[in-house]
């Protein structure tokens, strides 16, 4: 017998083994979706749709296309892969921010993140963490005399969860609470928090500042330690996760997605050929089934033509779906498959207005984010322009 403990012979792993699987499986999911799965009412109670009294935060990171730029004009090998370390490298700590404080990383998108904060004093765990972010982005080592920014966006209310899919699971989240969020992420300065007046209403005055007529902002010096991890405590997230069964976890992730832990979990990624689509659907007018059915579909043609449904990803006044053909399981044919994809899913007579654009071109395929929570994605100069294109 080994030390490590007996072999399942199902399996051929121990049981430490099957666990350290069943993280990394879980990992590719926030902790939204592993409470959801866990909860005995996930289908018969609250069904796919939820609204939760939140705060959500957008965090977008700026400065890696210059790093990108000097990286490859010092000549460094491997540049991609040295500029997808170096992401990774920020989104730990981040994620370390958001989680410490009871946060769930909902999304990345690219350099960005999208968390949620529920639950006792919401509001100021986001703030806190808002702030130790900023501060743990400019402590990264880059490697190269550059420094990154971060805008960000705070807002609190009514957030709108839909837990769509069948063949896998995917989490959208949308509603005026997101928009709010976006928009005030995108009106942010360089290192500038922006905060919504529901938030605000919850922190502390010291904490606020107005750089402008009605515009809120949290202060620069806001420093407010996580509060301390409990031994065994079935709330956090790494028990909640290990809650459900590795089958439980692959069919939540779909087969593509639950075969790049193994196809790509010794490294970060590669660089290869990849088609890649982005579609763009408009929310507001739209109610929560048939948002889910749109993503539905999504997901059922790209296994009916050879693609991948990687993600959905917040926007405003809607949300994006992010599809990759070869990749992260490679074959022949990815243009036609991912044509064939978004032909049927935006131009079906029956399907509610959308945007779709495709490109196809070398790009770095793998995982983005922290041990503790991340994605798949595909990154660099084909997937922008695709995005471009909606």
């Amino acid at each position: 017998m080994s030390s490590a403990g007996p072999v399942d012979p199902g399996t051929g792993r121990t049981a430490a083994g099957t666990a350290d699987r069943i993280g990394r499986l879980a990992s590719l999911q926030p902790l939204t979706v592993a409470r959801w799965l866990a909860s005995t009412d996930a289908v018969d109670g609250d069904g796919p749709f939820r609204v939760v009294d939140g705060t959500v935060v957008s965090a977008d990171i700026s400065g890696f296309t210059r790093l990108a730029e000097r990286l490859a004009d010092q000549g460094v090998r491997g540049a991609a892969e040295a500029l997808i370390g170096t992401i990774n490298r920020c989104f730990v700590p981040m994620v370390d921010d958001i989680v410490d404080r009871g946060g769930d990383v909902l999304k990345f998108g690219g350099d960005a993140v999208f968390a949620l904060f529920i639950g006792a004093d919401h509001q100021r765990r986001a703030a806190a963490a808002a702030a130790a972010m900023q501060r743990d982005l400019v402590a990264v080592d880059l490697g190269v005399d550059l420094t990154l920014s971060m805008t960000v966006g705070i807002a609190s209310g009514p957030v709108e969860l839909i837990l769509a899919g069948t063949a896998r699971r995917e989490l959208i989240v949308h509603g005026t609470v997101v928009d709010q969020c976006l928009r005030l992420e995108s009106d942010a300065e360089p290192g500038e928090i922006l905060i919504a007046d529901a938030t605000a209403a919850a922190l502390p005055s010291a904490w606020i500042t107005e750089p402008e007529p009605e515009v809120l902002a949290l202060v620069p010096d806001v420093d407010e330690a996580p509060p301390p991890q409990r031994a065994g405590d079935d709330g956090a997230p790494e028990a909640v996760r290990h809650r459900l069964s590795e089958e439980r976890w692959s069919e939540a992730l779909g087969q593509n997605l639950a075969a790049a832990i193994d196809a790509f979990d010794e490294t970060s990624g590669e660089i290869r050929v990849v088609t890649v689509g982005f579609v763009h659907l408009p929310t507001a007018a739209l109610d929560d089934a048939t948002v889910a059915a749109v993503v539905e579909r999504a997901i059922e043609r790209c296994g009916r033509y050879g693609a991948t449904m990687l993600s959905t990803d917040v926007a405003p006044g809607g949300l994006k779906i992010l599809l990759a053909a070869g990749a992260p399981t490679a074959g022949e044919g990815d243009e036609d498959a991912m044509l064939a994809t978004l032909t049927d899913l935006v131009l079906a007579p029956d399907a509610p207005p959308m945007r779709a654009g495709v490109n196809r071109g070398l790009v770095f395929a793998g995982f983005l984010g922290s041990p503790r929570c991340r994605t798949f994605t595909v990154m660099g100069d084909p997937t922008n322009l695709a995005a471009r294109l909606l």
